[in-house]
Order: structure tokens, then C-alpha cells, then sequence
């Protein structure tokens, strides 16, 4: 059993299987327990569980360095098998102080994961526990505050986000870190569009494109567009947006890409170029759907409610605010301070259009919409939900026996007793729970 559980963390195996997509293994309750036991016995356990977060830190820092290019959707399926190792490993960087700074790399090195495939909420718990528990004035520090606010901006805390910045920033300036200056500089000019500072905002992604890291040269570029939108010159915005999508055309990037197209739409918009920004806003849709990106599946199915609006349909557009309520909601995320405008004009519009009853039938009918009819009301497709594989669970479904502890949890029933009641260890029953 000693050398089994040895074997699992051997980089060789988990490599092969990552880059193979082979079945991933299993191992029982009992089987897993006796093997730890035992390592700790023979005083194997401390070495193995480094070998163990060595390897998943070591996977975090791909999922981040991939997460810009042609192969990033490929690495967040990858994070997503290993999140509960991840998770695993977290928990454990969390409890040894020794190994916090470890543990808030990780956090912040599964940015993009947390804003696809997994949770803005869970991301933010992990970092902001590990930005208590490791405050060293270090280059994950940095990198951490700015993905941090990140997220909490993504959650509407736009103050909370603002201050993260600044406070990356400073760091990162003065650690001489170019990649992560570059990533905390160009967070910092987008904040202070929302603050109203557009002059700093525009200095700073200037200094962004001449760090010159590709990733944050587009986001520099697609936030000088959003100045210039600010502003009015959307002809000037949506030059600048052009240049921010052709390097992610170029890269194969698909994340930023549906990103920036909903800013080149809005620009065509605000252009009356309305075919033009239906179909970027459509494409934004697409690729959002695609990457897993629900936050920027909101937005662009805003804008498009919008477009919409502004074109004579406005029970579309009220149905698609129905239904983006729902899917605002369970990110939870909400819609950037400065698009509030459009939002709140569309709906004064649809109102007005269809009379306040007949509005709010549809908009609670948009509200019972799942995610997948959203996008295909948006779409203007028929929506299909994808049979399931027989025996295949979705991401958020329980097995049998996460059911069956759910159910004592319920019942009140502390972990010892859960383990005593199912005849397992009480470690296993807490990381059930």
C-alpha cells in the first residue's frame, strides 16, 4: 500500500495521464486510508505530501502560463479533473504556515479557471485566506492582490478591486517583476475608468503595451479602446479594439477574444453600424459559451438585449433580461457600474413598448430560462440540451455517497459521527463534507 499511494503523486503517471485523457483512477476509501496510515508509519508521509504539492503547484502555474493562446480550454479541463486534489492541496497549504506563500500561488496561478470552469465565489475564498495567512511583500503577493481584486470586481466590489490594484501595483513596482507589474498595471488603468480618472487610466495601458507581454499588450489596448469609448470617439475605440482582437485572433485566443469583441460591438452600436454589432456581440456569445465564461456570456447577451432594444424588439430584449437576472445570479456576479446606463435605458424602453404587465409576463418567463435556452434565445438558435452520457453525472451532481453524507449533515450529525455511522475514517468523512 506504501508504495501504491507513493506511486499515485510519481510525475510520470500524472503527466501521462493529463496529456493521454485516459480514465482517471480511483482509489477506495479503505484502500486510500490504510495506504496513508502506513506512509506515516514508515515516515514517508511529509515527503510524499511534498512531492504531492510540488506537482499540483506545478500544474497551477501551467494553467496559468496556458491560459493566454490556443490551448488554454484544454488546461482548464485539466484543472477542472484535478480540482479536488487542488482543493486537497490548498487545505493543506492553509494549515502549514510553512507553505501558505506555496498555497497563495496556487490560488492565484487558477484565475482563469475560477472565471470559467469553476467559481469567482471559491477563488475568492481561497485567496483571500491565503492573502491573510502569507502577507510577505513577495511576487505572489502582487499577483494575488491583482487577481483578487479582480474577481471582486467581477462581484461588483468595485472599491475593494480599486484598492487591490493599487496595492499590486506598488508591489510589483517595487520587486522590478515585469510580468506581474504588467498584469497589476493594466487592472489599475481599468479600474480608474470606472473612477472617472481617464487620462491616468490611459497613461497606465500605455506603459501596459510597452512592458511587452502579448496577453496584457491586447488587455492594455482593449482598455485604451474603453477610454476612448468612455469618451465618445468611438471610431477611435473601435480601432483599438480591432488591434486588441487581431493579437488574440493571431494567438488563438479564445477567452480574450470574447472579451473584447462585446467592446468592438458596442462601438459599432454607438457607430449605427447595427448588423455589425449584432454579429460581434453574437460571436462574443459563442466563444463565451464555448470557454465556459459565463460572466462574459452575461455581458455580451446584455449588450445584444440592448441592440435589440434599440432595433424595435423590445420583448426580446425584456425576455433577455429576464433571463440574464437569473444568470447574473448564480455566478454571482454583476454588471460593470459604467453599462448600467445601457441596462437601465433598455428597460425603461421595453417597458414603455410593451406596458408594465405585459413586460413583467415576459421578463419572469426570461427568468425560468436555463443558461443553454439563454444563449440560444440570444442566438436566435433552437436550444438543445445535450443528452447526458449514461451513467455520467453532471459537474454539480453528488455520487451516492456525497448524497447519502449530505443527507446526515442535514440530520446534524458531526463528522465523527457521520464516520462512525458509515463505518469510514473521520478523515474521509471530512473531506466528504
Amino acid at each position: 500500500a506504501t508504495h501504491l499511494v507513493a506511486s499515485l503523486v510519481d510525475k510520470s503517471i500524472l503527466r501521462r495521464e493529463l496529456s493521454t485523457g485516459t480514465s482517471r483512477f480511483r482509489m477506495l476509501e479503505t484502500i486510500r486510508d490504510y495506504g496513508r496510515d502506513r506512509l506515516r508509519e514508515s515516515d514517508e508521509e511529509e515527503r510524499t505530501r511534498a512531492r504531492y504539492r510540488t506537482w499540483y503547484a506545478e500544474l497551477a502555474s501551467m494553467v496559468f502560463d496556458q491560459s493566454w493562446g490556443s490551448s488554454q480550454l484544454e488546461w482548464w479541463e485539466r484543472a477542472h479533473r484535478e480540482l479536488p486534489n487542488l482543493r486537497d492541496v490548498l487545505r493543506s497549504c492553509l494549515a502549514q504556515p510553512e507553505h501558505a506563500g506555496q498555497g497563495l500561488t496556487m490560488a492565484a496561478n487558477l484565475f482563469y479557471y475560477w472565471l470559467t470552469k469553476g467559481s469567482v465565489r471559491e477563488g475568492r475564498h481561497w485567496i483571500d485566506a491565503f492573502l491573510d495567512a502569507a502577507r510577505e511583500p513577495t511576487r505572489a503577493r502582487a499577483m494575488a492582490l491583482a487577481i483578487d481584486g479582480w474577481l471582486a470586481q467581477v462581484q461588483g466590489d468595485m472599491a475593494l478591486g480599486h484598492a487591490h490594484f493599487v496595492a499590486a501595483e506598488r508591489l510589483a513596482s517595487g520587486l522590478d517583476d515585469r510580468p506581474t507589474l504588467s498584469l497589476a498595471t493594466v487592472a489599475l488603468a481599468g479600474a480608474l475608468i470606472f473612477a472617472g480618472d481617464l487620462e491616468r487610466a490611459e497613461e497606465l495601458a500605455k506603459r501596459s503595451v510597452e512592458l511587452q507581454d502579448r496577453r496584457w499588450a491586447a488587455n492594455a489596448l482593449a482598455v485604451q479602446a474603453n477610454v476612448w469609448s468612455v469618451r465618445g470617439d468611438y471610431a477611435r475605440a473601435a480601432d483599438l479594439y480591432s488591434r486588441a482582437i487581431d493579437l488574440c485572433r493571431e494567438a488563438g485566443d479564445r477567452f480574450f477574444l470574447s472579451r473584447f469583441l462585446p467592446g468592438a460591438g458596442l462601438a459599432a452600436w454607438h457607430l449605427a453600424d447595427l448588423d455589425r454589432a449584432g454579429h460581434l456581440m453574437a460571436e462574443a456569445v459563442r466563444l463565451s459559451r464555448t470557454v465556459d465564461d459565463k460572466p462574459g456570456m452575461a455581458i455580451a447577451i446584455e449588450a445584444l438585449a440592448w441592440i435589440g432594444s434599440s432595433s424595435g424588439r423590445a420583448a426580446w430584449a425584456a425576455r433577455l433580461l429576464g433571463g440574464l437576472q437569473t444568470l447574473w445570479e448564480s455566478i454571482p456576479a454583476r454588471l460593470y457600474p459604467h453599462f448600467t446606463q445601457y441596462h437601465d435605458a433598455t428597460l425603461a424602453e421595453a417597458q414603455s413598448a410593451l406596458g408594465d404587465r405585459e413586460y413583467d409576463r415576459i421578463f419572469h418567463d426570461g427568468m425560468q430560462l436555463s443558461t443553454e435556452q439563454l444563449v440560444a434565445l440570444a442566438l436566435e438558435e433552437k436550444a438543445t440540451e445535450a443528452p447526458r452520457a449514461s451513467g455520467q453525472r453532471s459537474p454539480t451532481e453528488l455520487t451516492p455517497r456525497e448524497s447519502e453524507i449530505a443527507d446526515l449533515v442535514a440530520q446534524g450529525l458531526s463528522n465523527r459521527e457521520i464516520a462512525a455511522r458509515l463505518v469510514i475514517s473521520q478523515r474521509t468523512a471530512e473531506t466528504h463534507v
